[in-house]
């Protein structure tokens, strides 16, 4: 069973925050709602794309993988970019 921290006696200033919930705490699912919309859009267009590929005469070539890995790297770039902007906005 585990115990609870001793509480730090001294200023207020110096005690980290305690959080209760889920909702006080400063890296809620909020903040982290639209990075995993714009990852889920972007796997998506990923999806579409291999399906497309595998339809061709030559199927899934390296060019194909190779757009589909750039495909990502933009959607991660563009999800970090709306973390922190919902961050410090």
């Amino acid at each position: 069973m585990l115990r609870p921290p001793p509480e730090r006696r001294g200023s207020e200033g110096d005690a980290p925050p305690v959080f209760n919930t889920l909702r006080e705490h400063p890296m809620s699912m909020e903040e982290l709602k639209w990075p995993g919309i714009v990852l889920g859009l972007a796997i998506l267009l990923i999806v579409v794309e291999w399906k497309m590929a595998a339809r061709k005469k030559e199927g899934v070539t390296f060019t194909d993988r190779q757009r589909m890995k750039g495909i990502f790297g933009v959607a991660v770039a563009l999800a970090v970019l709306v973390y922190f902007v919902g961050l410090f906005a």
